[in-house]
């Protein structure tokens, strides 16, 4: 029987979607003969039907790769001819696939579900709380937030000396910043990224007494997008 993978969409929340594409398969001998993607909303209530909306099932047909449906591993996409997606707003897909003997396969099973997504997410510094001075600091904690989900949080130090260097997860030894992932590893990141720790090993013996420190920190969500404004501490 032939088959198909959905390469995209493929997560909860997308933040645009230009292109609809995947690989369609057949087994034996068989040849794969077309291929066709139904957009829906509303949990397929409403299907797109190139230029808008409408009750029912519909499909749009993809293109090969490479020009043809001819054989028994197939590449395709849906380029044009796609709805404006607007963000907030949940979709579906699903893929149907025929072979040369007139065999069809939907999938995903009943659809692969989606939501548009860009907002920027956001991470905020809790602890040290901006105090002027503290004595010690072995931890830097705090939140993140995204209307969607997150996906991440990473730091990214300065020490205010002369010179003034980054901190690169051991040492301030860099001139540029560089963004270190917070992980379990060095620290604690929760299941949806929403609570997190940056602890790595050595911490507090790095800062110095009597300098500055700028402590940056941003959050990245499922859907790719990357914190915009930081807040400074």
């Amino acid at each position: 029987d032939p088959a198909t993978t959905l390469s995209k969409p493929n997560t909860q929340y997308e933040k645009s979607l230009p292109s609809i594409y995947g690989l369609a398969s057949d087994t034996g001998d068989g040849k794969v003969a077309n291929v066709e993607v139904a957009v829906s909303t509303q949990s397929g209530t409403y299907y797109w039907y190139g230029s808008s909306w409408v009750a029912g099932a519909f499909w749009l047909p993809a293109t090969a790769d490479d020009g043809a449906f001819n054989s028994n591993f197939e590449a395709w996409r849906k380029d044009s001819g796609l709805p404006p997606f607007t963000t907030g707003l949940t979709y579906e897909v699903q893929v149907r696939v025929t072979d040369k003997a007139g065999r069809t396969k939907l999938q995903p099973i009943p659809y692969q579900q989606f939501t548009i997504d860009t907002a920027s997410p956001t991470a905020r510094v809790l602890l040290p709380t901006g105090a002027n001075g503290i004595n010690s600091m072995p931890a830097i904690s705090g939140t993140a937030y995204d209307n969607g989900r997150n996906e991440s949080v990473q730091a990214a130090i300065q020490e205010w000396g002369a010179p003034q260097l980054w901190y690169d997860g051991a040492a301030f030894s860099l001139p540029n910043p560089v963004w270190i992932p917070v992980t379990g590893a060095n620290g604690f990141l929760s299941p949806d990224a929403t609570s997190w720790a940056y602890t790595p090993a050595g911490l507090d013996d790095d800062f110095q007494g009597g300098l500055k420190y700028l402590l940056l920190f941003r959050s990245t969500d499922v859907a790719g997008n990357l914190q915009e404004t930081l807040d400074v501490d």
